[in-house]
Formats: structure tokens, C-alpha cells, sequence
């Protein structure tokens, strides 16, 4: 057997010398476990009665008004240095935090038996890598963590002690107690609190079990702040009002919707909107309505407690998350916000006013979706209201079932005109059609009569109001279509749909640009494109989501079909072109070429006749066109004129009354 040389005397010494440093190593690392789990028992062993007068103050009543003031980590730490610095000395005490991003600690506050500066200095910072330092371990373990001596905190924070001497470089004291107590939100600790005791009293034990108490609630708080500051320091900051920008409040929200998912808590919602903003910019200039915003936005900062968010929503609004907020207190926090808008407004601004609509989770909604669609939609709501008054107004989306169905109906209107002009008005129009089917459904026991013809002539007035060539249009097409299906003899319920469809045939031209729609001429190829889509639009994106409505899809969607193929949008033919649509197509067209128009006159009824004769069997279908001939006489609009008391009515047929079956 060959022998292996033997190792040299230097091999074995280092090999000696490096079981020898793990020996030790394990061994220093046993005495500090023990020393450890010593240290923290005796900072968490209970104490009797003889030792009331070191309490503190209990978490419950501290946390509440921690909530309320804070609005800086400064105030974070100035809570905790009047506490702790109350009754006997505190020796020593940090506050840090951690950045993930540049992998490092940052001490922001430091304590060494007076306050210590570190704005001259410069702020520690500590690398995650210096596995050795008290503090990083205190990081990794996620779990308080003693220390017997400061030179563990690192050269970046004992240099700046006033124990430190420059001239030796050594402490000229290093006996101490250190605790660093990790605040920890979403599974990771995102500052901590280090307190240092020369010795271990009453009192420090004391102040311990106060930090202890506190940590787990201020820790959400903390984060909150610790991001605010750092959305700053990246510009995500409007530069107008100084709030927190739109993208960090769809974050933020969604951080705390998951922790009151976690802990099963709640969460508002409210949205702050400046009313007449526009004209305020028109009237008084554009400084103005940004004094207006600046103000309402110092307001809600103002007002708010430190656990809330508040960020730039739109144009003219703002929003505020207000975590542990039901909607009870969600009211008292509107009120606070209207009477505080008035104070210190400028007097140029006197008669500024806000409308406020808030929801909340889970009571409203459960998603954050959902929760921004019913905050907007009763913000909305508070607009239409306080409109009228001129007033300020706030309402909940719990309070909706407390309006009139009128006022409901007017502002889902005034959405559908809005809902092409603006990103967030489709949700809310939404909302609102879920809540006109649900008065509408049947099996509610409610008269639906009422409530649907509100419906449809608010979504008519919609349109009037961007096109004024339809103020009367739609009246008229509906006086006619009535009459013809009269004549041929279609059943109540029937005539009652045509009459709703014919009302709003036009519907979906609120979804057409209005240098289209309002054009001061004949439109060109491109632009006759964009306008023959409106039936569809009128049909599937307006009429569809209320099912309420349903039923005149057809009519609607297919009004501009030709009795010969040749129409839009799918080019039906013949019968299969709904019955409907084929009669509010007639009427519409008669109406259009005896209506003035922006680039021609009226046609005379003789002459529109000779039109519509043409178009039989190509346009439209001879037999209903036959018939219409037959009523036109009688059915044409008479020019307006004084009639003696007991002349009979025209039969003309206002939409807003009900056609009584023919015997």
C-alpha cells in the first residue's frame, strides 16, 4: 500500500486553528442565544401591583390619537420620544427603516441621552450584507432582538454617539441593554424601534412592554408614511395641488383593501369633486380654478389623520382612502369636510362648492373595482343634487334607495351623455342601470309604468342636449310610429314598444363625435361611416345593459336596414327586417326631409311624399309605406295655433301618454 505523506507542521496548525475558530464561534453563538432569550424574558416578565406607577399609558388610548396627528415619520418618532423620555432617563433609542430597493437600513432618528442631529451628519445608512450588525439580524429575524453592547449598531451610528471618543476611536462606555423591536406589514418589517438601557429596571421594562403593545398597530400607519415619503422623493407628486398621484392611490388602495381583507376590517372611499369648475375658469381665469383646487386639497390634508391617503383623482377631484372608516363615520368626515372648505377661502372663491360621494368595503362592495364605481356614482349623484342648489352636497351609495327614482333617472341620463367623453363615467352608468332594472323588475311590486317613461325621456332629453336637430325629432317619430301601427293593427304592448323605440332611435347618436354630428353641411365619406354606426351603438352599448329596455333593441338597431338589402348595419332584407324597424324607419325618414336642416330647408310634405314613393319596394316596404300614406293626412304636425276650449285634439300623440286599445 503506497503511504500517503504526512502533512506539515504549517497544515496542521491551520487546519488546528480553523476547527478551533468554529468551536469558538459555535460556542459565542450558544452564550448569545442564551443571553438573548435571558434578556427578553426578563423585558417581558410581568409585574405586579408594586409597580403600577412605571405604566405607561395604555396602546388603546395612544394609538388613537397617534392616528389622528401623524403625518410624518418626524411625528412617529416625537410620539415615541415624549413617552419614553418620561419619568426616568432614556438612555438610548433609534428609529430606522428599511429600503428594499438600495438593499440597506436607513437610520432617519437617533437618541443618545439628548436628541441627536443627523441632518449635519448625514443619515446611517447600513448594508443588508453586514450580516454582523445588530440591527440587520433584527431585520432578518422579524422578532425582537437583544444585544449586550453598541459597537454591534456599526461604526455609522456609535461615530455619532456622544460616548464616541475621535481622538482613541473607542466608546468610553458599551455596557448596555439593546432591544430593536421590528414594525412588520405584509409579512416584513419596515422599520424598527431600538431602545438602550444601561441597566434593566422597573421602568425600562416599563417602557418595553409600552413598545411591545404599540408596534403590530402603528405598523400599517408607519408603512403608510414611509411611502409617502418615498413617492415624494420620486415626483410622484402632482405638482399643482402637492397630493399623491392617481397611480399611487390605485396602489394604496389596494394595500388596504388586502390588509382589512386580513383582518377583516373596512375601508371608504371618497371622492371630492369642485362643482362648476369649468365655468369658475371661464369667469374668474384659470388661476382661479387652481386656487379653488389648491384650497379644497389643503382642506382634505388638513382634516385627514395620518392613516389616511389622499391623492389628485381628476381634473378638478380628489380622493381619500380612509382605512377603519364604516360608513356611519364616513357621514360625520363629509360634514367635516364641507364646513372646512369654507375656511380660509379666498374671497374671490366665496361661492365655491364641492360635492362629495363616498362608498365602502365590505358593506358596498368587495372589490376595489366595484368600490370606485359606487363612489363615483354617488358622487355623481351629490353633483346632480347640489346643481340645483347651487350647495355644497354629499352622499353615500347606501343612500341611493333614498332618493326619487326621478333623480336617479336624470343622472344615469346625464352618464349616457357623458359616457363617451369621459374614462370613468361607463362604470357609473352601469350602476345606475343596475339600479333602474331593479326598480323595474316586476316582482318588486312597484308601478313600472312611471318609472320606465322617466327613463326613456331622460335618455331622450341625453341626446337633445348635444343634438339640437333631434329637439322635436324624436317627438315627432313617435307621434308617427304610433299612428301607423295603429293602422296595421299591432297589439297595446306592441304599439307601446314602437313608441319607446321610435323615441329613441337616435339614442346611440350620443356616441358620435359632435363635429360630426352637429356638422354645418353634408358629411364626407369617413364621417357617413362614423354616423352609420349609431343605431349600434344606440342598441347594444345604451339599450342592452338595461334589460328593461330590451324589448326595442330590434327597432332600434335595425332602423336604417333597406327593404332591399342595401341598408346598414348587417344588410337585412325583406320580413326579416323586424316589423318595428321597418315602421320607424318610414316615419323617421318623412320627419328628417320635412325637418330643417343645417345645409337645406324643410321639404313640403307633397314633395317628401314623392321621395318616400321612390324608395317603395327598395328602401321601404310598399305595404307599411301604403299605410302611411293612408294617415298622413290626419297625422302630420299642425303648426302651432289658439284652439277654442272644445275643439277636439290633434292626433298627435304626446309620448308621455299611453294609446288606449282601438275597439
Amino acid at each position: 500500500m503506497e503511504n500517503k505523506p504526512k502533512p506539515t507542521p504549517t497544515r496542521l496548525a491551520t487546519l488546528w486553528t480553523q476547527w478551533g475558530n468554529q468551536i469558538a464561534l459555535r460556542v459565542d453563538q450558544a452564550a448569545n442565544s442564551l443571553l438573548h432569550a435571558e434578556k427578553l424574558e426578563m423585558a417581558r416578565k410581568p409585574y405586579g401591583a408594586k409597580l403600577s406607577s412605571s405604566r405607561l399609558s395604555t396602546p388603546e388610548d395612544e394609538i388613537k390619537k397617534l392616528i389622528i396627528t401623524a403625518a410624518s415619520l418626524q411625528d412617529i418618532w416625537a410620539f415615541f420620544l415624549q413617552r419614553l423620555n418620561n419619568g426616568s432617563a432614556l438612555d438610548f433609542m433609534c428609529f430606522s427603516t428599511l429600503d428594499e430597493r438600495e438593499e440597506s437600513i436607513e437610520v432617519g432618528f437617533l437618541y443618545a441621552d439628548k436628541e441627536i442631529s443627523l441632518s449635519k451628519r448625514g443619515n446611517p445608512s447600513i448594508s443588508l450584507l453586514d450580516t454582523g450588525n445588530h440591527l440587520v439580524q433584527a431585520y432578518r429575524r422579524l422578532d425582537t432582538t437583544f444585544s449586550p453592547s453598541l459597537k454591534n449598531l456599526g461604526l455609522g451610528i456609535i461615530t455619532q454617539l456622544p460616548w464616541f471618543d475621535l481622538q482613541s476611536g473607542q466608546l468610553n462606555t458599551d455596557s448596555f441593554n439593546l432591544f430593536s423591536v421590528p414594525l412588520i406589514a405584509g409579512g416584513q418589517a419596515i422599520a424598527m424601534l431600538t431602545l438602550g438601557f444601561r441597566e434593566m429596571d422597573s421602568f425600562s421594562q416599563a417602557k418595553l412592554s409600552y413598545v411591545y403593545g404599540l408596534r403590530d398597530q402603528i405598523a400599517q400607519l408607519v408603512w403608510n408614511l414611509i411611502l409617502k415619503e418615498r413617492m415624494k422623493s420620486q415626483s410622484q407628486v402632482d405638482g399643482l395641488t402637492g397630493l399623491l398621484s392617481y397611480s399611487y392611490f390605485q396602489s394604496a388602495l389596494e394595500r388596504e383593501l388586502h390588509r382589512a381583507e386580513q383582518q377583516t376590517g373596512s375601508v371608504t372611499v371618497m371622492i371630492l369633486d369642485i362643482n362648476h369648475l369649468q365655468e369658475i375658469n371661464q369667469t374668474l381665469g384659470h388661476q382661479a380654478g387652481d386656487d379653488a383646487l389648491c384650497h379644497l386639497a389643503s382642506t382634505v390634508r388638513r382634516l385627514i389623520r395620518g392613516l389616511d391617503t389622499v391623492a389628485r383623482y381628476g381634473g378638478d377631484e380628489v380622493v381619500v382612502i380612509l382605512p377603519e372608516i364604516s360608513p356611519k363615520p364616513a357621514h360625520e368626515i363629509a360634514r367635516r369636510f364641507l364646513e372646512g372648505l369654507q375656511v380660509g377661502l379666498p374671497e374671490q372663491l366665496s361661492s365655491l362648492s364641492i360635492s362629495i360621494g363616498h362608498a365602502t368595503y365590505p358593506d358596498d362592495a368587495k372589490t376595489k373595482d366595484k368600490l370606485l364605481k359606487l363612489s363615483e356614482q354617488a358622487l355623481h349623484l351629490a353633483k346632480f343634487k347640489g346643481g340645483k342648489t347651487g350647495e355644497s352636497s354629499a352622499i353615500a351609495f347606501s343612500e341611493i334607495d333614498q332618493l326619487s327614482d326621478k333623480t336617479v333617472i336624470e343622472v344615469f341620463a346625464s352618464q349616457v351623455a357623458k359616457k363617451y367623453d369621459n374614462i370613468h363615467v361607463p362604470s357609473v352608468y352601469q350602476e345606475l342601470v343596475n339600479h333602474i332594472d331593479k326598480k323595474n323588475n316586476p316582482g318588486n311590486g312597484l308601478k313600472t309604468d312611471d318609472l320606465m317613461l322617466e327613463t326613456i325621456t331622460s335618455l331622450a332629453g341625453a341626446l337633445e342636449a348635444k343634438d339640437r336637430y333631434t329637439r322635436g325629432h324624436s317627438q315627432a317619430v313617435a307621434n308617427y310610429a304610433v299612428a301607423l301601427a295603429h293602422a296595421v293593427k299591432m297589439t297595446p304592448s306592441e304599439i307601446e314598444e314602437i313608441r319607446a323605440a321610435a323615441f329613441l332611435h337616435d339614442i346611440g347618436k350620443i356616441g358620435i363625435p359632435e363635429d360630426i354630428l352637429c356638422k354645418n353641411g353634408p358629411l364626407n365619406e369617413k364621417e357617413w361611416e362614423i354616423m352609420k354606426q349609431h343605431p349600434v351603438i344606440g342598441a347594444q352599448q345604451i339599450l342592452y345593459p338595461v334589460a328593461s329596455l330590451r324589448s326595442i333593441i330590434p327597432a332600434v338597431e335595425y332602423h336604417h336596414e333597406n327593404w332591399d338589402g342595401s341598408g346598414h348595419p348587417h344588410g337585412l332584407k325583406g320580413e326579416k327586417i323586424p316589423l318595428g324597424a321597418r315602421i320607424v324607419s318610414i316615419v323617421d325618414a318623412f320627419h328628417a326631409l320635412t325637418s330643417e336642416r343645417s345645409y337645406r330647408k324643410a321639404l313640403p310634405v307633397a314633395e317628401a311624399r314623392k321621395i318616400l314613393e321612390a324608395g317603395a319596394g327598395s328602401k321601404w316596404d310598399p305595404h307599411l309605406l301604403g299605410e302611411f300614406f293612408k294617415i298622413l293626412t290626419i297625422a302630420s304636425p299642425k303648426p302651432a295655433q289658439t284652439k277654442p276650449a272644445d275643439s277636439k285634439p290633434d292626433m298627435i300623440i304626446p309620448v308621455q301618454l299611453k294609446i288606449q286599445a282601438q275597439p
